[in-house]
C-alpha cells in the first residue's frame, strides 16, 4: 500500500463504499449528482458516486493515474509538506 498506484483505488473504493453506506441509510442528498463535488482524487469518487462513471472505470483510471505519478519521480526522490498555522503575510 505505499505505492500511489494502489492507494489510490483503495481510497476511490473506500470513498464509494461510505457513499453506498449514506446513500442506503437514507441520505437523499448524497444522490443528487449536481451536488457531488471533488477535489483532485476525489473527483474520481464524486463522478462515480453522480453515475457518471463506473466504478470499474473509476478504479481503472485512477491506478493509471497513480502509476503515472510514480513514474513521474523516482522512488526516494521528492517529497510533500503540509505548513500548518503559518502567518498570513510569510
Amino acid at each position: 500500500m505505499r505505492k500511489t498506484a494502489n492507494t489510490q483505488p483503495a481510497i476511490l473504493a473506500a470513498s464509494i463504499a461510505v457513499h453506498r453506506v449514506l446513500v442506503k441509510g437514507g441520505g437523499r442528498r448524497f444522490q443528487a449528482p449536481g451536488l457531488l463535488r471533488g477535489h483532485s482524487l476525489g473527483e474520481y469518487s464524486a463522478l462515480v458516486a453522480a453515475g457518471a462513471m463506473s466504478l470499474q472505470d473509476g478504479v481503472r483510471a485512477v491506478r493509471a493515474r497513480g502509476t503515472f505519478m510514480q513514474e513521474a519521480v523516482p522512488a526516494g526522490e521528492g517529497a510533500m509538506a503540509a505548513i500548518l498555522g503559518l502567518d498570513r503575510s510569510a
